[in-house]
């Protein structure tokens, strides 16, 4: 939630957007539950190139180190990443796709 709200434009209409957001949030008891709502509300409010990149790291066993060479191959491969510059290469935009995710969290 933090990452949210640091990288974000902070209009009047985002804020009355979150706080609507925030409130339509139940209070559960049960914490996967809450996980759940809270991952929505995240992943709702990334970028579209972001969001199949955020949806892959389900693809990995919980409580495991992800290794990043294989997850940004994957996003190659599946077609996740859109090279701006063609001289970069597309495992240096994978990269900062991922620095963005980890920025955001």
């Amino acid at each position: 939630m933090a990452g949210l709200l640091k990288r974000t434009e902070k209009k009047e209409d985002w804020w009355k957007q979150i706080a609507k957001d925030l409130n339509s949030m139940r209070i559960l008891e049960d914490p996967e539950s809450q996980c759940v709502q809270i991952l929505e509300l995240s992943y709702n409010h990334l970028p579209d190139e972001l969001k199949p990149c955020f949806l892959y790291f389900g693809a990995f066993a919980e409580d495991k180190e992800v290794p990043v060479e294989k997850l940004t191959w994957f996003w190659i491969a599946k077609g996740f990443i859109r090279r701006v510059d063609k001289k970069a290469l597309l495992e240096d935009f994978a990269a900062g796709y991922l620095m963005d995710l980890i920025s955001r969290s």
